[in-house]
Order: C-alpha cells, then structure tokens, then sequence
C-alpha cells in the first residue's frame, strides 16, 4: 500500500481524483457511487436515517474496499473526522474489538446531538469535549497540522491501550429537586449547564429545567427537551417566560436553540417556582 496522506484543504471540492474526501459537500448520488471515494452526510438530499459519514468509511474499510492513499477534509468539523483520519492512516486499528463501539459512540454523538453524551462511556464523553476544544477557530496551518497528530495519536492509544490524555475537570452532578411524569426533572448545579444535563440524560430523565448558581437577583437557567420526540414546547414556554420577565422587569431573552430553552445570558429575575410553572403550563403568581 502506497504511504497514505492526509490533507486539510478548506476551498476543497466535493471530489478530488486520486483521493477520498470526507464532508466536502457530496451529493448522495456521490457517496453510494462504487466509483467514487466520497463520504458524506450533511446537507440537500441527507436525513437523519442516513447512516454517517464515519460509519460508511468505517464499513468500506473493515470490507475491504481499497481507497486512494490521501485522505481530503475541509476542516475539523468534529470527532468524527478525527476518527475517520485515524482508521484511516491506522489500518490496524480496524481489527480491533473497541473500534465498532467507538465508531457507533462517536457517530451517535455527532448526528444526534449533545443529549447523546449522555449514552456513552462518561470518559469518552471528557474525551469528546476536549478534542472538540483542540481545533478553535483561527489555527495557523503548521499549529493545525500538529495539533491533528497529536489527536489522532490519542485515538489510537484509547482503541490499542485504553490510554487517554489528561481529560480536565468531570461533568458537574446535579442536585434534583423534583421529578414529574415523562421523565420530567426540577434541578439544580454549580457547574455548566448543558454538561449537568448529560448526567440528566444518563439518569433517564428527557425533560425538564435545570437552574445555575443565583447571580444576585438573576437565575440562569436551562430549559430542555432530549428530541423532538419529547412533549416539551420550547417556543410556547420561551414565549411565555418572555412574556414574565418582562412584567418582572427583566429582558425578554429567553431563546431556543435546538432543544435548548436558555434564560437571557445574564440569568431569570422569575421565581424558580414561577419558572417551572410557566413550562408546565401552570400558572403561578409573580409575587
């Protein structure tokens, strides 16, 4: 086999002769084509009952399908390219027994969304968060390419000796206050607020609201739903909670992001009580 390269290339096309791309802008015409090396599961024509971009490359490469030695990226968009860079500079990483589970964790995560950090290996899920840190907007080219060996050598120790790096501070643990029906939750943490909901999520909660440390008269707060799928209205009770932090004086900013429901940045003038009444539909008195 020819030396294999790996190159990040930001103005890359969707197909490149004598390589194979990853996440480049693919057609899905493109990507089930035997003829051409293209992997690829965002944008017109894909859905979330595509299979990944990691999982095709994954599957062609544990079959046997030969590939062109130089694998094309546009950028680190996430752990998967990572991952896909590392099986595929890394031949032997395929026939071990860990690398499936990685490739489904890693794939789970990066399609379904951050609720799925709560559904792996709560090591891995650091792992996640700092190879998601290591690539910050505005890298130089030399201090990008580093960075991307060094990464892709943390893979291949976690899949060949379970060796992971310095991981920095574990998920925060949140403090429940109280449990509703469809996995609806009341809580409470001292720490970031969409990591305390990955421990929510472990727990087997779906829905509810988590509250931050008070800033004074404020309360950040964190609203959310796992999916979709979840009898959570987010845009109902964001306009509801906009409508009483405003009559409390406070900015009407609460917002959705996804399934996220964030209270304005600076936190709630509400009640906690007054709060989680609005997203349950309840109405409670300001005062």
């Amino acid at each position: 086999m020819p030396d294999l390269q790996l190159f990040i290339e930001p103005k890359a096309t969707p197909l490149i002769e004598g390589a194979l791309t990853f996440e480049t802008g693919a057609t899905l015409a493109q990507t089930v084509n035997p003829t051409i090396w293209a992997y690829e599961h965002h944008g017109e024509g894909f859905g979330q009952a595509n299979p990944g971009a990691l999982t095709c490359l994954y599957e062609d490469l544990v079959l046997g399908r030969p590939t062109p030695p130089a694998f094309v990226t546009r950028r680190i968009n996430d752990v998967d390219t990572l991952v896909a860079a590392a099986l595929f500079l890394y031949r032997d990483l395929l026939t071990l027994p860990g690398t499936a589970g990685l490739v489904a964790q890693t794939d789970l995560v990066h399609r379904r969304g951050l609720a799925m950090m709560g559904h792996v290996d709560p090591d891995l899920g650091l792992f996640f968060r700092l190879l998601r840190g290591y690539f910050p907007d505005g890298l130089g080219r030399a201090v990008q390419n580093e960075r991307l060996c060094t990464a892709v050598g943390w893979v291949r120790d976690y899949l060949t000796e379970s060796k992971l790096p310095s991981l920095g501070a574990r998920f925060p643990h949140p403090l429940v206050l109280d449990q509703g029906p469809g996995g609806f939750v009341v809580a409470e943490t001292k720490g970031s607020l969409p990591e305390t909901w990955f421990e929510l999520y472990r727990r087997g909660f779906q829905r509810g609201v988590l509250f931050g440390p008070r800033n004074g008269t404020a309360l950040p707060t964190l609203v959310a739903r796992k999916s979709p799928y979840v009898p959570l209205d987010l845009s109902h009770a964001q306009h509801r909670l906009n409508e009483a932090e405003y009559v409390a004086g406070g900015r009407a900013a609460w917002s959705v992001e996804g399934d996220w429901l964030w209270s304005p940045s600076e936190g709630s003038l509400l009640l906690a009580t007054h709060i989680v009444g609005l997203v349950v539909g309840i109405e409670v008195p300001l005062l």
